[in-house]
């Protein structure tokens, strides 16, 4: 049980119910090492606290208020006043263990909390990739799209448009990654893309580059 722990100490997080303690550490070996160190003050401290525990049951000393009787002595004699019990219950001052919903051990909750992160930093990795494709991507469509007022709308599939995409761009990039990008530009812009038998279809109006370019702003990772 911890009663209590300087947040700035040490690396403490939720997950669900419950709560994780880790060390502020970046190299591996150290902070292993410190891992240990602390586990050890905290078993030290659980032990100490048992011991006095013990002690203090041994002798008998349950908790016990006498705040009333003490009141009536110190009570002003140039003005009598009405004595009232304390608010706060006696409960507040015993002692409470907190259990934890949880069951494992310290060390497998930092190692799932590990585990955690490093899932947390490949999906923002991700992320980042399918991010940097946005305006790349935007720009193939943009080339597809009409360039004048009363031009009908362009349709292409998104299969022809996956083939664009990998002959314009210098790395490789995959159809999966295409078709997310894809779908998060038509929600982003609002691009209709509509599905004829078994195709996939992206109906292209004509573009307005900046506006687009301006909500696709935090994408931008090149600009003409």
């Amino acid at each position: 049980m911890i009663k209590s722990i300087y947040p700035e100490s040490y690396d403490i997080a939720r997950a669900g119910d419950d709560i994780t303690i880790d060390v502020f550490c970046n190299d591996s070996a150290r902070r292993s090492e410190e891992r240990v160190q602390l586990i050890q003050k905290i078993e030290k401290r659980q032990q100490i606290f048992r011991s006095k525990l013990e002690e203090w049951t041994a002798k008998g000393c349950p908790v016990t208020f006498k705040l009333e009787s003490e009141q009536k002595h110190q009570t002003s004699p140039k003005k009598v006043g009405k004595i009232t019990k304390p608010k706060n219950s006696r409960t507040k001052y015993e002692f409470h263990e907190k259990h934890l919903l949880s069951d494992l051990p310290l060390l497998e909750r930092i190692k799932l909390k590990q585990a955690s992160k490093k899932v947390n930093i490949l999906r923002d990795q991700k992320q980042d990739a399918l991010d940097s494709k946005m305006v790349p991507i935007y720009n193939v469509i943009y080339e597809q799209s009409p360039k004048f007022e009363n031009s009908k709308t362009v349709s292409l599939s998104v299969t022809r448009l996956q083939q664009l995409v990998r002959d314009s761009m210098t790395l490789p990039v995959s159809e999966s990654d295409v078709r997310k990008v894809l779908h998060q530009l038509a929600k982003k812009l609002g691009l209709r893309v509509t599905v004829i038998g078994e195709i996939q279809v992206l109906k292209i109006p004509k573009l307005n580059r900046n506006e687009d370019l301006a909500k696709l702003g935090s994408y931008q990772t090149e600009v003409e």
